[in-house]
């Protein structure tokens, strides 16, 4: 039975599917094809869709009929699949031999992708996962085979402190760190080693360092040159310290160094991609661990946001429209959203500090960062535009993101999508675009600044100046007194940038809001003044315009609010979520929530649980006044939930 993918073929241009039949006449006459009346209407299809395909199938005539005959075609592959052939390599004495194999791998690989793509035998998820872990195998393999064929000239590298061999740990980034590699997308990689110190062993005694990068030379070499046989991944070490000009390979201690000193909002996050995928496992996940104080904060981290928009801004203004990656309502646009979120609450979260987008997006909706109706369009949107991308690239094998603008190929490139017209495919396109623009546009674009604020503005910047019955004197000589503060004055630079748009937003809502703006006032600049130096607080309250409503609201109807918060600040995360906040209270919800959190609890850490349990207690006793206050609790009701809540404790 012909795949339902293939119906569309006659919609294909007679040029096309004269080219199709040519290459199969062609090919059949020189190496006999099977035949399988399917598997012919299924090349047909192929040939008409890419050229990549049809010209390996030109230069190898015997690679249909073995990729048809191994049954490769209509299965899915698993790593024993290609760690065979990768064996049979590795004892290839002659370099040039070797590097010849591996092409020649990655072509036959490449072929079955793009067919089971195209003929729909493979969903797109699944096609990124195998071409993930076939570059994970060619990267082990590779570091492998160099490694035992350089010790040979240089010795073995030795830790200076362990005294043990040293391996190569090479962390995959960007797409292939997630397992969402493209059909022909570069890999992006860093290289990393233990320890300093030397090779033993060899005939010459170098630095761990001159050997790694020396290994890491011929790593990039063996992937990435060009020969009459193609090549086997594009490279790109611009991710790792420094960039372009920093060394090739770094010891654990450099990059956490790095990264401690040097690492900027952007690395952060780079790195919730990264993966190790070669190497001593444990030094690898040793590694990931070293970092992950720098990639995810302890504390909820709004101020990523600031840091992401000019990240986007910057990109915005590169990319041209059609840019499919990272253009408005693409690619880029989604991972932004999410990794974002991954930032602000991995720290607090480990289930968000994962590498997959899709597990990170369901993650989300379980906790209600991101609505459920936003993560099935973010999750939409994304198959479609990844899938877009994958047809664009398996035509020639190209590193392309631009949706086309010829008519003619646009119809081809929607009649393997599944239309019948360009201009169908296109409307999908948009539509989908404008779904992810708003989701992006929803959490990126910034709460309204002091330029929206006027009266705020010059309440914060002129204090003395605001002529209105509701600021009275002592009101104003409090902010003027707090404004001129040492500790204002003593902020470092983002710190008193983040201030300086947090309050005039927060003088806003507390002339809009207040019923008691005086004592109200006072409360709230207490509550700042707690937060100051802790410059992610001020970022929550800004990118959470209800979260700064309902502090103005809390502390406008009793002083307790202000104390409580001034002196527990990590309660604020729990204005972030209004349904949450005023939830009902009872036994079997607070013992959940509270299981909930512990199995986030490292149980050999009874510091970090009782911590948490001390942050769970004073984020419970915060929502059970905001039920008082807000009539959802009676008296005794109040008195029943604090029982229950110490008893759960207990």
């Amino acid at each position: 039975m012909v795949n339902e993918a293939l119906t569309p073929y006659a919609q294909l241009s007679a040029e096309d599917r004269c080219r199709a039949e040519t290459l199969w006449h062609d090919i059949n006459a020189d190496h006999a094809l099977p035949s399988d009346n399917t598997f012919r209407q299924q090349a047909l299809w192929v040939f008409a869709h890419s050229q990549f395909v049809s010209q390996q199938c030109q230069r190898h005539p015997w690679l249909l009929s073995d990729l048809y005959r191994s049954g490769d075609l209509y299965r899915s592959a698993v790593s024993t699949d290609w760690s065979q052939r990768l064996i049979a390599l590795a004892v290839c004495a002659d370099t040039a031999a070797w590097k010849q194999g591996l092409r020649q791998l990655r072509q036959r690989e490449m072929v079955r992708n793009a067919w089971r793509d195209l003929c729909a035998l493979s969903d797109v998820h699944s096609l990124m996962r195998e071409l993930s872990d076939f570059a994970d195998a060619i990267l082990a393999h590779s570091v492998d085979y160099l490694f035992n064929a350089l010790t040979k000239t240089l010795g073995v590298p030795i830790g200076q402190e362990s005294v043990q061999q040293q391996s190569l740990i090479v962390l995959a980034m960007g797409k292939l760190g997630g397992r969402e590699l493209n059909f022909s997308s570069d890999i992006d990689l860093i290289f990393a080693y233990p320890e300093s110190g030397e090779t033993q062993g060899g005939p010459r005694v170098v630095a761990n360092e001159t050997f790694f990068i020396r290994l890491g030379q011929q790593l990039i070499e063996a992937l990435d040159s060009h020969t009459a046989d193609g090549f086997v991944f594009r490279v790109d070490m611009r991710l790792r310290p420094f960039g372009a000009s920093g060394a090739l390979a770094g010891s654990f201690a450099a990059l956490e160094g790095y990264y401690q000193n040097h690492g900027r909002e952007w690395e952060r996050y780079a790195l919730i991609k990264a993966r190790a995928v070669s190497g001593n496992t444990e030094d690898g996940a040793r590694l990931l661990q070293t970092l992950r104080p720098f990639v995810y904060r302890r504390y909820i981290d709004f101020g990523v946001f600031a840091g992401l928009r000019e990240m986007k801004a910057l990109i915005a203004q590169q990319a041209p429209a059609d840019h499919l990656k990272l253009g408005h309502g693409g690619i880029r646009e989604i991972e932004f959203i999410v990794q974002s979120q991954q930032l602000v609450r991995g720290g607090r979260l480990p289930s968000l500090c994962t590498v997959s987008l899709l597990q990170a997006l369901a993650v989300l909706q379980e906790i209600r960062a991101l609505p459920a109706e936003d993560v099935r369009r973010l999750r939409e949107s994304y198959a479609f535009l990844r899938r877009l991308e994958h047809r664009l690239q398996i035509w020639n094998d190209e590193q392309t993101h631009r949706f086309p603008a010829d008519a003619l190929i646009r119809q081809r490139l929607a009649v393997a999508m599944g239309f019948n017209r360009g201009e169908e495919l296109t409307a999908a396109l948009q539509a989908h675009q404008r779904g992810v623009q708003h989701c992006f546009q929803r959490l990126f674009v910034p709460a309204a600044g002091a330029v929206d604020s006027p009266l705020g503005a010059t309440l914060w910047t002129h204090p003395d100046a605001a002529e209105s019955a509701l600021w009275t004197a002592p009101m104003r000589q409090a902010l003027n007194t707090f404004h001129h503060s040492r500790r204002v004055g003593g902020l470092a630079v983002q710190a008193r940038e983040r201030l300086d748009r947090l309050m005039p937003l927060l003088l806003a809502q507390l002339t809009t809001e207040a019923s008691h703006p005086e004592p109200c006032l006072l409360r709230l600049l207490l509550v700042i003044e707690a937060i100051i130096r802790r410059s992610a607080y001020l970022a929550l309250l800004i990118e959470n315009p209800g979260a700064l409503k309902q502090l103005v609201c809390f502390c406008d109807v009793s002083e307790w609010f202000s104390t409580h918060i001034a002196r527990y600040p990590v309660v604020l995360d729990q204005l972030l979520d209004p349904q949450a906040l005023y939830a009902p209270i009872n036994l079997n919800s607070l013992t959940a929530e509270w299981q909930a959190q512990k199995t986030l609890c490292n149980d050999a850490d009874m510091e970090g649980q009782m911590d948490a349990l001390r942050q769970f207690r004073q984020a419970q006793v915060l929502r059970i006044a905001a039920a008082e206050v807000s009539g959802r609790l009676d008296t005794t009701a109040v008195s029943q939930a604090l029982s229950q809540l110490a008893e759960v404790i207990l």
